[in-house]
């Protein structure tokens, strides 16, 4: 016994499990092979893609190629969906009217990991043929003939048994998943028997219009207006001429269950209908034809929430009788209703036809390819332009949530009249913890809408995150280890509560995290962390190595710090040693600071106290008489170092040195400084020039120049020291005209007779230690 719901679920379990086109690691669920989306006016459609992958991706990206040049315009590649959510994509691809290879990749780290196709698919025109056997295609010998291109296709499942004309298992809905191409004996599902016209209405469109045509038959043989009407509310009806009772609700529930099945997913451009014998045999006037035939059009409008078009044929010869009353009900349903288009007037169309109903292609005339030639012809590029069709509204996208590490709760955006889950549920939201789940929907007219499919164990992040301090996972006591997890699309869901890709960890104790999606899905665990705290060292002291804080320019002041636990060291001058040097005085205070961790410095040490004090210019040198020579400071000083032959001579605080040996003299001066420790620190001067010395051994230890005295001044020098000198003066006459006693005379010393006036040569007479020595001199 035919039980509806068991077959419902049986077609619900076959398009839930559908065919799938795999490649590897994506698998594309919709669209099928060689399913056709209705186009726009504009020659605009839209593919709409759902799949599932193997693993997580970025995004998913699509394109459409056509198939044959010139039979469609190639898109770029366009993302389609990026955000994958349970390994799960949906979304849609708009081109040109055309048929076409579907491309599908996933795209990770901006690289492609795999791709998959769907060899044919199509934008173009989808219709629905409706009627009685004209339509249906019926007839003994139709000889009906083959479509020759590959872009007319059929719904396949075909639910009529020409040989009892009984309806077998009709469903509740339709599948969206079988196509085929006509060949003559295709029986065009879901009632449809042989290819009848429509094969050859096939080619000729596809040849007009460059598009892919898709037919759907939902025709009844022998069936009146009035059978149509009754069915829709499933009164008893019957064939008008056998007297058979048809089926419950059929013809109507064909049609209207083709609409509900198909519209949303692929849209539809009219139905094409082709009725009016049997209203014929009947007598049936004009005005009922047209309140039937205007009822039926409201009625599958009504059903489906959509101003459906129909194209109606002028059809009523039946055994050689043409019945005008019929066709006019036709023409005024199709001058009186909107969206209405006539259709062929086929009653001239082989009048003699062999069976008296039925036309066939024989011998003396091709009458199915004459009704093809007028369909085409009715279905003109006007009716293309002027007829708006029912364009798919895509996909219903299961939204789902995780409620634990296994349970999954699912449901949708959108209220829809009813729902059946792959499980067999029909709430609105279910859960689940395993398997493959998809629905197919209800809206508040019965149309059916297709969603995508959630693998339940795919909805949880499969890569655990791995976590790793930001710098060290040490730290200081009071302070916190900043800890991380590795980047990712998804938000980190740490064990102590917060989500952050990073956390500040306060407590000695384990950290891990999972990945959690936005659907609150977590991943495994990371590897676990456990931080470490340890406490600042002590305030460190500053040694001073072989110094006391004191030094000159030029020297250096070692510095050392104590750390016997061998912390790390940061001065402030930068340095980051124990040890280290400076030779000169530091723009900022020098301080050294120890650290247990990057994080944990010690209490900042005492300022050092150092000073490097300024060394003395550099004096010059020059001769001072025979016997001498004479450093000439430029600033006070303590004493001098000098130099014979550029090695060290002696150290004296007198700036004159006698000399004892011929050579080069040079000199420093050097400033003597008491410390704060009592050190004296002697800060030297740069070296002087050289001053060449020679001794005259005539002079036998006196000298007295310059001779002649120009300016009544002479200088007598010593080379060593003599005390009490008498020096004394005589002229010419020899008399006594200067004299003077020096108490020590051994550096040059000047005596001043300018004053005397004298002039012309005089005697200096020189007595010391019982010696006499005299010198002529000349005064000018």
């Amino acid at each position: 016994m035919y039980n509806p719901k068991k077959y419902l679920l049986s077609i619900v379990s076959f398009y839930l499990l559908g065919i799938m086109i795999s490649n590897a690691q994506i698998s594309i669920k919709i669209p099928y092979e060689k399913s056709v989306f209705q186009r726009n006016n504009s020659n605009i459609g839209n593919i709409f893609i759902t799949g599932t992958l193997e693993q997580d991706v970025d995004r998913v990206e699509a394109r459409i190629v056509p198939r044959i040049a010139n039979q469609g315009v190639q898109t770029e590649w366009k993302t389609i969906d990026n955000i994958i959510d349970g390994q799960s994509f949906t979304g849609s691809l708009e081109g040109q009217g055309g048929w076409y290879r579907l491309e599908v990749r996933a795209i990770l780290n901006n690289q492609v990991t795999f791709t998959n196709t769907v060899e044919k698919v199509g934008i173009g025109e989808v219709f629905i043929v409706a009627g009685q056997s004209n339509a249906q295609g019926d007839g003994r010998f139709s000889n009906a003939k083959s479509s020759s291109d590959e872009r007319v296709l059929a719904f396949e499942p075909n639910y009529y048994d020409h040989n009892t004309a009984l309806i077998q298992n009709f469903p509740n809905f339709l599948s969206i998943e079988k196509f085929t191409n006509i060949s003559s004996n295709t029986n065009i599902g879901p009632l449809g028997f042989t290819a009848w016209c429509w094969g050859e209405l096939g080619d000729q469109l596809v040849k007009k219009l460059n598009v892919p045509v898709l037919f759907y038959n939902a025709a009844l043989s022998g069936t009146s207006t009035e059978n149509w009407l009754a069915s829709i509310s499933g009164k008893d009806t019957y064939h008008v001429v056998t007297g058979v009772k048809f089926e419950k609700f059929m013809p109507y529930h064909a049609l209207r269950r083709t609409l509900h099945s198909l519209i949303s997913i692929y849209g539809v451009r009219s139905i094409l209908w082709h009725q009016g014998e049997s209203d014929a045999i009947s007598r049936v006037s004009e005005l009922t034809y047209f309140n039937n035939l205007r009822d039926l059009i409201q009625e599958s409008r009504n059903n489906t929430g959509e101003k459906i078009p129909w194209v109606v044929a002028r059809v009523s010869r039946y055994e050689g009788s043409n019945y005008p009353s019929i066709i006019s009900g036709q023409n005024r349903v199709i001058s009186t209703i909107e969206s209405v288009w006539a259709g062929p007037s086929t009653d001239e169309i082989q009048p003699f036809r062999p069976d008296g109903a039925h036309f066939e292609n024989n011998n003396s005339v091709n009458g199915l390819s004459q009704l093809a030639d007028a369909w085409n012809a009715s279905l003109s590029n006007q009716f293309f332009n002027q007829i708006n069709p029912i364009l798919p509204k895509g996909i219903a996208e299961i939204k789902y949530s995780c409620i634990n590490q296994s349970d999954i709760s699912l449901k949708f955006d959108k209220i829809y009249q009813s729902y059946q889950w792959s499980t067999g549920a029909t709430s609105s939201q279910i859960q689940a913890n395993n398997g493959e789940i998809s629905a197919v929907l209800r809206d508040g007219f019965s149309n059916l809408f297709y969603t995508n499919r959630i693998n339940v164990p795919n909805v949880f992040p499969k890569i655990a995150p791995i976590i790793s301090p930001v710098i060290s996972i040490v730290g200081c006591v009071g302070k916190t280890v900043e800890l991380q997890a590795n980047p990712s699309k998804y938000e980190v869901n740490w064990n102590n509560g917060t989500i952050s890709n990073k956390i500040s960890a306060n407590q000695v104790s384990s950290y891990f995290a999972s990945y959690r999606s936005s659907q609150g899905c977590l991943s495994p665990r990371s590897n676990e962390l456990y931080p470490i705290f340890v406490n600042p060292p002590p305030k460190p002291g500053i040694e001073l190595l072989n110094s006391d804080g004191f030094e000159c320019i030029g020297k250096t002041i070692s510095l050392k710090v104590s750390n016997p636990q061998n912390f790390d060291v940061v001065w402030s001058t930068g340095q980051k040693t124990n040890e280290f040097s400076i030779a000169n005085n530091q723009s900022i205070p020098i301080k050294v600071t120890l650290f247990s961790n990057y994080d944990c410095p010690s209490v900042e040490s005492d300022t050092l106290k150092y000073r490097f004090l300024a060394n003395p210019k550099t004096p010059n040198i020059e001769k001072n008489g025979p016997f001498s020579v004479k450093a000439i400071e430029l600033e006070p000083v303590q004493k001098f170092e000098w130099f014979l032959d550029n090695n060290f001579l002696l150290s004296q605080v007198d700036p004159v040195l006698f000399i004892e040996k011929n050579g080069f003299y040079a000199t420093k001066a050097v400033r003597s400084i008491l410390t704060s420790t009592n050190r004296v620190l002697e800060c030297k001067s740069g070296i002087s020039t050289q001053q060449a010395m020679t001794i005259d051994n005539n002079l036998y230890g006196l000298s007295v120049y310059a001779n002649p005295v120009i300016d009544g001044k002479v200088k007598i020098a010593s080379n060593k020291e003599l005390k009490n000198v008498k020096v004394t003066i005589f002229n010419d006459a020899g008399q006594k005209e200067y004299e003077t006693i020096l108490e020590i005379l051994k550096l040059p010393t000047e005596i001043d007779l300018s004053y005397k006036r004298i002039s012309g040569k005089r005697i200096l007479k020189l007595d010391y230690s019982g010696l006499t020595r005299s010198f002529p001199l000349i005064f000018e």
